[in-house]
């Protein structure tokens, strides 16, 4: 048995609360890779959408590795990025409109895509909901470092929690699309959300979890896949 995740920076375990970008040796990946004493290979990178792996063929090149009589899981923990904006553009014209990284009806349309190509290899998917961003965070720490703050604002119409909200529309694009494609989804950003101060769990730049957070995250991981009928046959597979 195989399993891989295909994330983004959370994926690899990235921290930034001391001003430098970092990956954690003690990620979330780590620590349930360790519980269940399971390898767990990471195909993620800072930064990834779910348009640029598409369109750089990282699935299809995972697809011809594999053995088939081996049987195959793949993670899918992506998502935020492609909520995200060129936020560098919308300081320009922040009274036009400007799509997200991945707009909306492409991002469904090509996570979509993802989750088939897989299941039709007989891979089983498993999809993480979008970690929660933390609106003011960002904005403060990182948005208004790159543009203009008050172009910024201008653009969300004073209301920078606007942030968030798109980034939660994108999550409920990936329960649509792991719902109509009957994959596993395991809920990490309900259970964060639903802490009494999630944002202690969470990096300055409002983005990233903190190594308490990554150890939440897996605790959470580490519970539904513990509690999940449909993961009885990882759990007991050996690798």
């Amino acid at each position: 048995m195989k399993t891989v995740v295909f994330g983004d920076s959370i994926a690899k375990g990235i921290v930034t609360d001391d001003g430098t970008i970092k990956a954690i040796n003690n990620n979330t990946i780590a620590i349930v890779a360790d519980f269940f004493k399971k390898e767990i290979k990471s195909v993620s990178q800072y930064g990834q959408t779910v348009k640029r792996l598409m369109e750089k063929k990282t699935i299809n090149r995972y697809l011809e590795s594999l053995d088939p009589k081996e049987e195959q899981y793949a993670v899918l923990a992506l998502g935020g990025n492609d909520a995200d904006y060129d936020w560098v553009e919308v300081g320009k014209t922040p009274n036009e409109d400007h799509p997200s990284k991945t707009p909306i009806e492409e991002f469904i349309l090509l996570y979509t895509e993802m989750i088939q190509l897989l299941q039709n290899h007989g891979v089983h998917v498993i999809v993480l909901t979008i970690f929660p961003i933390e609106s003011k965070l960002f904005f403060k720490n990182v948005i208004s470092k790159m543009t203009d703050p008050e172009a910024i604002i201008q653009f969300m119409n004073g209301d920078i929690d606007n942030i968030s909200r798109r980034q939660e529309g994108f999550n409920v694009a990936v329960i649509k699309c792991a719902y109509e494609n009957h994959c596993k989804i395991i809920d990490i950003r309900s259970k964060i959300l639903f802490e009494r101060d999630y944002k202690q769990f969470i990096c300055h730049d409002g983005i990233h979890p903190n190594e308490a957070g990554y150890r939440l995250l897996a605790n959470i991981i580490i519970e539904d896949i513990s509690n999940s009928s449909d993961l009885i046959g990882w759990i007991k597979a050996t690798d």
